[in-house]
């Protein structure tokens, strides 16, 4: 491959990675949020999918911003804990959804 086409095909990986990034589903991007928060990747996985499931895209967009990190230590965070994190939203349907999920996702 000559330097040239090297460079052209670096140039537009970047942009490509980015692209592909913002096309995350909801569902993935619940999933990392929550591992983030320090729930492990198998329980953060059944969760996403529950609460996928259950809630509005509005809801959904309202739980990536707590399970961004602030306010939650990854290194101590437990099911119960995400779930009175997530009860802060207000949302009682959100509650619902989170509760359920942690109970079938434990089993």
């Amino acid at each position: 491959m000559k330097l040239t086409s090297a460079r052209a095909l670096a140039a537009l990986a970047l942009p490509a990675a980015i692209l592909l990034s913002s096309c995350a589903t909801p569902e993935s991007r619940i999933r990392t949020g929550l591992v983030r928060a320090g729930l492990s990747e198998p329980m953060a996985g059944c969760m996403a999918r529950t609460l996928t499931d259950r809630l509005s895209n509005a809801q959904l967009r309202r739980i990536a911003t707590l399970t961004d990190g602030r306010g939650i230590d990854p290194n101590r965070t437990t099911v119960s804990e995400m779930v009175r994190h997530l009860s802060t939203l207000g949302d009682p349907e959100i509650l619902r959804a989170a509760t359920a999920s942690a109970i079938s996702c434990a089993i």
